[in-house]
């Protein structure tokens, strides 16, 4: 199958994590997808030393065929995709994007009014949602990537390169996507997340994340003999919320500015939870972000007679720490760019990837891009002509002429 049928059949495939399992991997469909279908075309295109873990991670290697060339590369996507309505995906198919809008379904439009980048890929393929769920580009794209990046050596002899290293990883959306990665496994010198975004762009720095999570216990009764005996878990929860400062939230941030993101609120009278993700590039505001958090609970614990628990876990750490420790990774990426003929920016995720962990673990790793844009939602879209043409870079990355 060819780049656009393969990227086709996998967006259809339901691989959704779940914050709230006790599994590993979190989804059974992302384990099955891993066994019955990436397992199998690895093997199919050649790729050898295939494995699938009990955690879910898919491991190949493509053994290399010029011996000077010493570094071992690996390239990283993840099957997951985020919490949002990924069952029964209909992928459209936009030939000849001409830049106006694009309708998704009879009440939902794509448009350049509301989303720029689109105004860029006039005359491209593009493939979209109908509207009633999201894509799975994310990172469905960055997979398929690799898999014909792999294809094309495999078939190509007369490209010489040395040892490559390919993973796909389970739960990346959840944060967990290298809580089982084994290192000694994919065995590489430093590797590359192939995970969304322009192709233009290449991605050194991440968020520090971490998460909280609020329990508040009320005391319920009837509202009519309620004075001075209830205590209202939502209105706990909604005090709480409107006490953090209301300008440090996704919508009103860009660039580097942190954000607490309130991600869920539910509840009644006698019981509620709240889950915040809390962001910062900066890993001293994190803290202070944290703190500061930490503070309202134990001010409202006075008044509310310890009503409220705190649990907050770090996540991931800005990977910028590592990889300026390691310019022979940057080295490698604008050798590429510069065999590509390809202008480039350093660009700084206001999000995370399987590379900033990678990174602390011992394998540098920045991101690239897949041509994806709006993902997590039901705007998600990717351009096809981007997916190929990193195809092409990642190919010229590995190459003898490059490294």
């Amino acid at each position: 199958m060819d780049m656009l049928e393969r990227f086709i059949k996998y967006c259809q495939y339901n691989t959704r994590s779940d914050a709230t399992s006790l599994t590993v991997p979190s989804s059974h469909n992302q384990y099955r997808f891993a066994a019955d279908v990436l397992v199998n075309d690895l093997k199919a295109i050649g790729v050898e030393d295939v494995v699938l873990s009990e955690s879910g991670v898919v491991y190949g290697k493509i053994h290399g065929n010029d011996g000077s060339i010493k570094n071992k590369v690996g390239f990283i996507a993840h099957m997951d995709t985020a919490d949002y309505n990924s069952e029964n995906i209909k992928p459209q198919i936009i030939e000849n994007y001409d830049g106006n809008d694009i309708k998704l379904n009879d009440s939902m439009v794509l448009s350049p009014s509301q989303f720029p980048s689109l105004k860029d890929h006039v005359g491209k393929t593009i493939v979209c949602t109908d509207g009633a769920t999201l894509l799975g580009g994310d990172d469905k794209a960055g997979i398929v990537i690799i898999m014909e990046m792999a294809k094309t050596l495999i078939n190509d002899p007369t490209i010489r390169h040395g040892e490559i290293r390919i993973a796909f990883t389970p739960d990346e959306e959840i944060g967990h996507g290298t809580d089982h990665f084994d290192l000694k496994q994919f065995d590489a010198d430093y590797g590359f997340t192939i995970d969304g975004g322009d192709i233009h762009s290449v991605t050194l720095e991440t968020f520090n994340a971490s998460k909280a999570a609020i329990d508040i216990q009320g005391f319920s009764i009837h509202p009519g003999g309620a004075k001075g005996k209830m205590v209202n878990a939502i209105d706990i929860a909604v005090q709480l919320a409107t006490m953090l400062p209301g300008e440090a939230k996704p919508q009103y941030t860009q660039g580097h500015e942190g954000f607490y993101h309130l991600e869920s609120l539910n509840g009644n009278c006698e019981h509620a939870t709240m889950h915040y993700i809390i962001r910062d590039h900066d890993h001293t505001k994190l803290k202070d972000k944290k703190n500061y958090l930490k503070h309202l609970v134990e001010t409202m614990n006075i008044r509310y007679d310890g009503a409220i628990t705190l649990k907050m876990e770090d996540q991931y750490r800005n990977m910028s720490v590592v990889l300026k420790d390691h310019p022979e990774v940057l080295e490698t990426v604008e050798n590429t760019f510069k065999a590509m003929g390809w202008s480039y920016t350093h660009g700084s995720a206001r999000g995370g990837t399987d590379g900033a962990n990678l990174s602390f673990m011992g394998l540098p790793c920045p991101n690239l891009g897949t041509g994806g844009y709006n993902g997590h939602g039901p705007y998600e879209y990717v351009v096809v002509e981007q997916m190929s043409a990193m195809v092409d870079f990642l190919i010229t990355m590995v190459s003898k002429e490059t490294l």
